[in-house]
């Protein structure tokens, strides 16, 4: 799974808590970009949080009448009404990931969200209407809205060039970069794949906090030439609101829990001195569910206590910073699991192969036996593997729709199966197909034109179980 390496911005995106010296008008200005930018980026981490509570039945084209539990054939309107919010918060979390390529730096592709533009424009309007003339009157309504507009832009350049500088230290220490992408919390480096030491890890890590501190220097040296030299006010003071919260960023970033890069440096340290990744990168996600649980309190202590509603805004992002630390927990777990092993260590060999195009009811009178294999592999009419099928598949058809409905139609119809060698490495699929077994991941094992085996999320985690139950019995020994 590509690791991520965030140029949080959410600090940045609280503009009442990084402009420098703002007066009492600028609090109300402040808050309020706060409460738009937390609803907005609620719904976004919603999608996420409501899919892992809520497994949505996906029951190919007729699924809008056949979501059922077992044999049930009645479902409470509220399961209806919660799988249909959690399908339409997946939709939004989707076309928030999803960017357009800008262009690319060093080698290296720069992809962008339309989430960030809102980012941009809330930032834009809250400078432009609030924080630049409280330090800096006298100017026009055009000119506070230029500005604003040129410092929001700053900020995320700085992001940029803080994400930047974690791909390029990467790479040089043998670390690929997918891509960068600049989305609603600011900035992500897509690495292909882990440090390969300790040493390394901190220099990647370490380079972006850093960066954003020189940047924030730069900035306020700049602030401070053009003063002196008597340029605009409204231009001094936003060199110097970009300062401040480029020093802001870099601090943010080094608090001490996974997925901040100051949790990187944490999992460095560890893995230095105890010298094992995985136990080095538990107790970094650890600290990370502290860190994020802390600032989850301090956020409602602000709304509850001190009536400040940005304390929502700092609430939330310690939520997010909570599930971030204990999803890199558990993929972790994962990895450490299924390091080493290929996928025929894993597969299940040999499923009986059935036609596509069969009907359930066909399938169920031509193979009376169903049931005693858990998975059959389906064909088309020129013999070419096209998926999966499980009992699970099945037993979740209406039995209205089992005369009508095809084999093709129910067996994992959203995600194709990949077809893949018996020898390849299973972590590297995983990682392609998704990061975590638990998803629907589905592969063909094919050799020289064979069917050898089908693998599922149940023969990776039995693989995991295996794995584990193997270490604790080398413990004991």
């Amino acid at each position: 799974m590509s690791r991520w390496w965030p140029a949080d911005a959410t600090t940045s995106v609280t503009p009442s808590s990084a402009s420098p010296a703002a007066g009492p008008k600028q609090d109300g200005g402040g808050e309020s970009a706060g409460i738009i930018i937390g609803a907005l980026v609620l719904l976004a981490v919603l999608a996420g949080g409501a899919a892992l509570m809520v497994r949505r039945r996906s029951l190919g084209p007729q699924a809008s009448r056949r979501l059922r539990l077992g044999e049930t054939k009645s479902v409470p309107p509220l399961l209806y009404k919660l799988s249909a919010l959690v399908s339409e918060l997946e939709k939004v979390n989707e076309s928030i990931m999803k960017g357009r390529t800008l262009g690319r730096i060093a080698g290296i592709e720069i992809r962008i969200s339309w989430s960030i533009l809102v980012i941009v424009g809330l930032l834009a309007w809250s400078l432009a209407t609030v924080v630049l003339p409280a330090q800096a009157d006298g100017y026009g309504d055009g000119a506070y809205w230029l500005a604003g507009a040129l410092t929001a832009s700053g900020l995320i350049a700085g992001i940029l060039v803080h994400e930047l500088a974690h791909a390029l230290v990467a790479r040089r220490n043998g670390v690929g970069v997918t891509s960068i992408m600049l989305w609603l919390f600011g900035g992500v480096a897509q690495l292909e794949g882990e440090a390969p030491n300790p040493g390394a890890e901190a220099r990647i890590a370490g380079v972006g906090p850093a960066t954003s501190f020189a940047v924030g220097l730069a900035a306020g040296a700049l602030a401070f030439a053009m003063n002196g030299l008597g340029v605009s006010a409204l231009a001094v003071a936003s060199l110097v609101w970009l300062a401040v919260i480029n020093v802001v960023l870099a601090g943010f970033n080094l608090l001490p829990g996974a997925p901040l890069d100051g949790g990187r440096l944490l999992h460095a340290f560890l893995w230095r001195r105890n010298g094992d990744r995985l136990r080095a990168t538990l107790s970094a996600s650890k600290a990370g569910r502290f860190v994020g649980l802390a600032l989850v309190a301090i956020g409602l202590g602000e709304l509850l206590f001190l009536g400040r509603a940005g304390g929502l805004w700092t609430a939330f992002i310690g939520w997010f910073l909570a599930s971030a630390a204990r999803q890199e927990a558990t993929v972790s777990v994962i990895e450490d699991a299924l390091r080493g092993l290929t996928v025929a260590d894993v597969m299940a060999t040999r499923p009986p192969i059935i036609p596509n195009w069969l009907t359930v009811e066909q399938f169920l009178h031509r193979y009376p036996a169903a049931g005693a294999a858990p998975y059959y592999a389906i064909e088309g009419f020129d013999g070419e593997m096209t998926g999966v099928l499980t009992l699970a598949d099945l037993n979740r058809v209406d039995a209205d729709d089992i005369p009508s409905v095809r084999l093709r139609e129910i067996a994992n119809p959203n995600v194709p199966p990949a077809v893949v060698q018996p020898g390849e490495p299973i972590l590297g699929l995983v990682r392609q197909r998704g990061g975590d077994p638990r998803r629907q991941l589905r592969m063909l094992v094919v050799q020289a034109g064979t069917l050898l085996g089908v693998v599922t999320p149940v023969e990776i985690r039995n693989a995991m179980e295996r794995k584990r139950l193997l270490r604790r019995v080398a413990v004991g020994a």
